[in-house]
């Protein structure tokens, strides 16, 4: 899978992806490719309708739906954000929820230290997708703030 937009290459990965989702247009992996690439390149509303169009084959943890919901917050609505972490807030005590999926929300809300909180969730809970805080963007409004270097270092990450 083309990681081109881990390292900033918006364009490109976009339009790998846009060729890869010609051939296979319903998979989820290739269209959550071509979301973060557009996102990346600052297409908000294009990110959104990528994300939306595989939300149903989301295998239930909820990460696609996370981050359309990122995404709107970038546009100024924060409902589908404030009423995931409802949910997952509700839901934690019967299940594991990730907290990476908290970390997200928060970050795109603008709410630094609850989002650092569950980071550190995340880091004692060992989740896999904390491995690219060091270079996806979406962390970027955390950069620098001294606990996000800290955090790295916690998890082996710097």
């Amino acid at each position: 899978m083309d990681t081109s937009w881990l390292a900033r290459r918006f364009s490109e990965a976009a339009e790998e992806f846009r060729r890869l989702a010609e051939q296979h247009r319903s998979h989820p992996g290739i269209r959550g490719g071509l979301a973060f690439a557009l996102w990346g390149q600052g297409r908000i509303e294009e990110a959104i309708l990528e994300f939306d169009a595989i939300a149903p084959f989301d295998p239930g943890t909820g990460q696609v739906k996370v981050f359309g919901a990122a995404l709107r917050c970038l546009l100024g609505k924060s409902d589908d954000a404030l009423q995931l972490l409802d949910r997952f807030s509700s839901e934690a005590a019967l299940r594991f929820v990730p907290a990476m999926h908290e970390a997200y929300l928060r970050i795109s809300l603008g709410h630094h230290g609850p989002a650092f909180s569950a980071l550190e969730r995340a880091r004692d809970n060992r989740e896999d997708a904390l491995r690219h805080a060091r270079v996806a963007f979406i962390f970027d409004p955390l950069r620098e703030d001294p606990r996000f270097r800290a955090l790295l270092r916690a998890a082996g990450l710097a």
